[in-house]
């Protein structure tokens, strides 16, 4: 996973690439196969429980993020957006240890869980 550039937003934007490519950088939809345009990324993007409609009383991990199912909810930015690695784990792994390279304490921050997946059109973890 990676933390995506993305301007006004005051939480860090962490997304999971999903298909690498070159393209057009504007208005060239999916992107095509050819050896020529920008180097770009599809990625999924995952939510902070502050951006998710959901009971007050609902409690949630710290560091936890929920991958965001909606279809129009997929960014594609160039490589160049791409600010830094992160790790999101599975609730059962982020219990029992981190990933090789995440285990010191500086990075502790770049480590979050993802225990639910959102989809904000129906309000449905």
């Amino acid at each position: 996973c990676v933390y995506v550039s993305a301007a006004g937003s005051q939480l860090p934007v962490v997304a999971q690439i999903t298909r690498l490519f070159r393209g057009p950088l504007a208005g060239g939809g999916r992107g095509g196969g050819g050896g020529g345009g920008v180097a770009q990324f599809e990625a999924r993007p995952f939510l902070h429980p502050a951006q998710t409609a959901h009971e007050p009383e609902r409690t949630f991990y710290e560091r936890e993020l929920l991958l965001s199912m909606e279809e129009h909810a997929l960014i594609t930015r160039p490589l160049s957006a791409v600010g830094g690695m992160c790790s999101v784990m599975a609730l059962e792994e982020w219990v029992c240890g981190r990933e090789q390279g995440f285990e010191m304490p500086e990075r502790e921050n770049d480590v979050f869980v993802c225990v639910e997946t959102y989809r904000g059109a129906d309000g449905v973890f």
